[in-house]
């Protein structure tokens, strides 16, 4: 092992009791054949690094450990965009990538549901609608949660992607 290779693994857990090895800067199960260079040569570059790194990387890539993942989208919707903007968390001012931020769209009457009556009983006007109120609101994630806009789900609630039930109210 190089002196610039960190060991990965506690002493009592190595690598090879483990049935892995570490070679290029990742854990593989088999070590790649590259011949030990002589370190501190500014000729010769550190085995998986160099022009060639992609090449030695893709040909030991099914070796390679992957990592489990919680969601299949990484809790974002960026897909293919490299940055997006920030939006304000409603409840603690925290900047939120908008495609990570919890939306939700709130339409509520501008007038309380008790004051409703008592100014139909003073309009001049038979019927007047009472305009609303429209606000889009971000949430962080931890606000989110906290504020019960997002619950925690299980495992196998979490694969469920459709998007939770309408409530619609009729009018009568």
């Amino acid at each position: 092992m190089y002196a610039w290779m960190k060991e990965p693994f506690p002493s009592s857990a190595t690598p090879n009791a483990l049935g892995f090895k570490f070679c290029c800067g990742a854990i593989v199960r088999e070590v790649c054949p590259k011949p030990k260079l002589v370190l501190g040569s500014k000729s010769q570059p550190r085995p998986g690094e160099g022009p060639n790194r992609a090449a030695h990387r893709k040909a030991y890539a099914p070796s390679l450990i992957s990592m489990t993942c919680k969601r299949r989208n990484n809790g974002r919707n960026k897909h293919g965009r490299g940055h997006n903007k920030f939006v304000r968390c409603i409840n603690c001012s925290r900047c939120v990538p908008k495609d990570k931020a919890i939306k939700r769209f709130n339409i509520r009457n501008m007038v309380e549901a008790a004051a409703v009556r008592d100014l139909q009983e003073a309009s001049v006007y038979e019927e007047y609608a009472i305009p609303k109120l429209y606000v889009k609101l971000h949430y962080c994630v931890s606000c989110a949660i906290h504020a019960r806009v997002v619950r925690v789900r299980s495992v196998v609630d979490r694969r469920n992607r459709a998007p939770p039930p309408r409530f619609r109210f009729a009018k009568a």
